[in-house]
């Protein structure tokens, strides 16, 4: 309210300075205000700008306004190259588009709006700057204004001095005067004591008397009218030297506000000549900003070379990824089938086992039989005559078991084949697979470059990144697949040597059953010796050898069985041995692979650590700036605020000033006034000094008279001390007489 209040006050007292700032400030009132009818159209731009814009109206809509603001007014001072550019930058926007990239979309809408943003702000920048710059003229006109009053207030102040100075010489003047007067007074005082006396010795000089008491009754009525006077002039010099010192006070106190008002106005000087040296670093800066944008420029067209050339890269690694997809799912396939085939082979391992385990039963009959042998050779003979027939058969079948071998070579030959194939399929996907490390390192050796691109392919390193798990946890179940194929070996291994074992166990048994069947030979040859002359017992040999005969068949026939499913067995193990040593290459390989592949991805790992630090420091860069933009606005309105305080503030100060003008003007009138006064107690002084030495004349006559007075009073008083000598003595003699009378009165004295 006293702000209110004393802006009124100012406004009724300082028409004319208002006037002048009322038409600056107009003047910068409408710059403002055409400038932001300019600004407020862009900003509804920008506003609609900052909106979700559609995806389909991409190509019509979004870049036409984008032209179309630019056309109408500058964007930061010049067209960015990537503005010119519309058309390249809707085909790779719709391109990514298609491709499901709208985070290139978001970011470089983000980057316009930024864009946007930091001209407007610039904008706003400049307005500010001519508005404190409108501010600073009319301070300095204020201040020169100020100069000019507090000058004339000098001015007026020296003269008060020289007019207190003149009141001080007249008062000194009237002092003099009264201690004069003073004197008189006591000097009338002893004459009217003189006078008394004369008047009791003396009744001639009693006209005189009264005469000069007439003339001591004047001057006691001039002293009195003196003394009234002094008083009356000692009031208006105390007065005076009241008001001199609420004068001296006021003009302290106007020196107080004058030295305030010039620090005040020195303060905002150097906050001018600050906010103008931050002005003129924000004009370097935005120099700075507008070197930055051409080089961001620069960059931007190699950037959408380099984006046209990743399009095909991307394209190429697309359809690369497709391929190597396909070519995962036949891997796939082919473990599936590899699964299905050793779970085959462990089916005929089973069969082997329980095979082997009949073998050592019928071991174990034989042993038996071996015993019944040395009863039964007689029989033997007719056995061997048997056993040529079932070696014609046996011959028979092994033309049958060739012709079942070949069949099982020419699948074992599909099967290498396969696995063939495998490997080729294999070292295309090694060589894709390093095709692709190669692509990513110089997209990451691009990307280094591409800091401005990072914001809008995070989405896509993250994309990536997911793959990369992908093909990590494909990896592991690989490992673990690998792994659980190399127990799988172990065991076949385990396996292998307990066939190996068991065949070398059969081979011993084989090879004391033919020392055996030796030693029945000779033991048959014996025999037959001895049967010659043994003819009686021929009957009873017939049929111990017919029994041994089909005993020999079966144990012919078993062996050769066994034989057979041992070289098979041999030929399956020497095939599972193959096998394994190529899935141990493989592994080996794909170990390789996947520590190759791990290194590759921790490079990537730590490259995109470092990126992602890269633009975190730059985001912090950009938050920096932004919040020291923040901050300067901020002071901006703080000293506009200030600004508008102290202009508010010297308003009142003028409202005070021009009260005090009116107040001095009040003052100096009294002053003159007084000075009039002063003039006038001047002519009574040169009056009352005529009459002041017309009265020294007169008393030097009444010293004259007095002297004459004094020789009269001395004879008045010598007379009146014989007189009462005289009186004394009479009275005495009264005495003496009265007491004589009374004496003589007694009647004891009678008679005397």
């Amino acid at each position: 309210m006293e702000v209110t209040t004393l802006i009124s006050e100012m406004k009724d007292d300082t028409d004319s300075n208002d006037s002048e700032v009322e038409e600056h400030a107009s003047k910068v009132n409408d710059e403002s205000h055409e400038r932001g009818k300019r600004k407020s159209a862009f900003e509804v731009r920008i506003d609609e700008a900052m909106k979700p814009p559609s995806l389909l109206n991409l190509k019509s809509d979004w870049l036409n306004e984008l032209n179309e603001s630019l056309d109408k007014e500058p964007f930061l001072l010049s067209k960015p190259g990537f503005v010119t550019q519309c058309d390249e930058t809707a085909e790779c926007l719709n391109y990514l588009l298609s491709n499901e990239m709208t985070t290139v979309y978001a970011s470089v809408s983000q980057l316009f709006n930024t864009f946007r943003s930091i001209f407007s702000s610039n904008q706003k920048m400049k307005n500010k700057t001519f508005e404190l710059t409108a501010q600073a003229q009319t301070v300095n006109k204020l201040n020169a204004q100020f100069k000019k009053e507090i000058e004339e207030k000098d001015r007026t102040i020296k003269r008060l001095e020289d007019h207190l100075e003149e009141g001080k010489n007249q008062k000194e003047l009237a002092e003099k005067t009264k201690f004069e007067l003073d004197e008189l007074q006591k000097k009338y005082a002893k004459m009217e004591e003189k006078t008394k006396m004369k008047s009791q010795d003396t009744a001639d000089s009693a006209e005189e008397i009264n005469s000069l008491k007439l003339q001591l009754d004047a001057t006691k009525s001039k002293l009195e009218r003196l003394e009234k006077e002094s008083l009356q002039f000692e009031q208006t010099q105390k007065d005076f030297q009241d008001e001199i010192k609420m004068l001296k006070q006021k003009l302290e106190h106007i020196s107080m506000e004058r030295h305030r008002i010039q620090a005040s106005a020195r303060s905002q000087n150097e906050e001018l000549q600050q906010k103008l040296n931050f002005i003129n670093s924000l004009q370097e800066q935005i120099e700075n900003l507008k070197l930055d944008l051409e080089a961001s420029k620069n960059e931007s067209e190699n950037l959408m070379t380099e984006i046209k050339h990743f399009q095909t890269r991307f394209q190429e690694a697309t359809h690369d990824n497709a391929l190597f997809k396909k070519n995962i799912s036949a891997r796939q396939f082919h473990v599936s089938v590899l699964k299905a085939k050793n779970d085959k082979l462990e089916q005929i391992n089973r069969e082997k086992q329980i095979e082997v385990s009949k073998l050592e039963i019928k071991l174990n009959k034989m042993t038996i039989s071996k015993n019944d042998l040395a009863r039964k050779v007689e029989i033997l003979e007719q056995k061997v005559r048997e056993l040529q027939t079932l070696t014609d058969e046996q011959k028979a079948q092994k033309l049958v078991h060739q012709h079942e071998m070949e069949i099982i070579m020419k699948t074992e030959s599909s099967k290498d084949k396969e696995i063939r194939q495998i490997k080729e399929d294999l070292r295309k996907n090694k060589f894709e697979y390093n095709c692709l490390i190669e692509s990513s390192k110089n997209f990451a050796a691009r990307f280094r470059a591409q800091e401005n691109f990072c914001w809008e392919l995070k989405k896509s390193l993250e994309f990536s990144r997911n793959k990369a798990n992908e093909y990590q946890h494909k990896i592991k179940s690989l490992e673990e697949r690998i792994s659980k194929l190399s127990f799988q070996v172990l065991e076949l291994s385990k396996m292998k040597s307990q066939l190996e074992n068991q065949v070398y166990s059969l081979e011993t048994s084989n090879a004391s059953k033919h020392e055996e069947i030796f030693k029945l030979k000779r033991e048959l040859h014996q025999e037959k010796e001895d049967s010659r002359f043994s003819r009686n017992a021929e009957y009873d040999t017939k049929k111990q050898l017919e029994i041994t005969k089909i005993k020999l068949k079966e144990v012919l026939h078993f062996q050769q069985a066994f034989s057979e499913s041992t070289q098979q067995q041999i030929s399956r193990i020497r095939n599972l041995e193959n096998q394994v040593l190529k899935l141990q290459k493989q592994v080996s390989q794909l170990r390789i692979q996947n520590q190759n592949v791990r290194c590759t991805l921790k490079q990537l790992h730590t490259r995109n650590k470092e990126l992602s630090n890269d633009l975190e420091s730059k985001e912090k860069d950009y938050r920096n700036t932004s919040k020291t933009l923040e901050e300067k606005e901020r002071d901006l309105e703080l000293n506009k605020r200030k600004f508008n305080a102290l202009a508010a503030e010297k308003l009142a100060i003028d409202t005070k000033l021009t009260e005090k003008t009116k107040e001095l003007a009040i003052k100096i009138e009294n002053i003159e006034l007084l000075a009039q006064e002063i003039s006038q107690i001047k002519t009574d002084v040169t009056q009352k000094e005529t009459e002041i030495r017309f009265c020294k004349t007169e008393i030097r006559e009444l010293r004259r008279v007095q002297t004459i007075t004094k020789k009269q009073v001395q004879e008045n008083e010598y007379l009146k001390n014989e007189i009462a000598q005289l009186n004394k003595l009479l009275e005495s003699v009264r005495l003496k007489s009265k007491a004589t009378e009374e004496e003589i009165q007694r009647p004891n004295n009678m008679h005397r």
